[in-house]
């Protein structure tokens, strides 16, 4: 199969799913500087934009030569302190694995910067199918699960702050 064209590639789609990547990665990278309700608040706008815009990403071909480096938490990145973990289940759809699981608030917003920003650093290098498939395939398998449970985490956070502020 041969690798689409930077013009199959820049679909309206494509280049939504950019700018919410990079609006997410600049929200990681100034996040430590907000106030708890506001780094919620704005994780929780900016990840939604994200997963909208990664649910229509389309299919793509990766140089299979190519491969990106792996990124960390940003400078100066804060855990969110007593909303960092959460209680979930593995498997929603699993009656065995019903026990619930601690997760990481933290590690999820993390974990979604370092694949998204994986696939920003292929986009800026002009290799834009490596970037689609990079995102599109995290979506499917990685970053997309730790952006849902990070939802839910923000949601209940919110309404925690919001309970014990009035």
């Amino acid at each position: 199969m041969t690798p689409p064209a930077f013009a199959d590639l820049l679909t309206p789609d494509v280049t939504a799913f950019v700018r919410a990547a990079r609006d997410y990665c600049a929200f990681m990278l100034e996040a430590p500087k907000l106030s708890v309700p506001e780094r919620l608040a704005t994780a929780r706008a900016r990840l939604l934009e994200l997963y909208a815009a990664g649910a229509r990403l389309p299919d793509a071909v990766p140089d299979p030569h190519r491969e990106a480096p792996r990124f960390t938490a940003p400078e100066g990145w804060t855990p969110l302190d007593e909303y960092d973990f959460y209680w979930t289940a593995f498997d929603a759809f699993d009656p065995e694995s019903s026990e619930a699981i601690v997760g990481s608030l933290d590690d999820d917003l993390v974990e979604t910067y370092q694949d998204v920003r994986e696939g920003l650093w292929h986009w800026e290098r002009g290799e834009f199918a490596d970037a689609v498939w990079q995102w599109r395939f995290g979506f499917l398998s990685h970053w997309g699960a730790h952006a849902v449970e990070a939802l839910r985490a923000i949601h209940h956070a919110l309404e925690k702050v919001r309970g014990s502020s009035g």
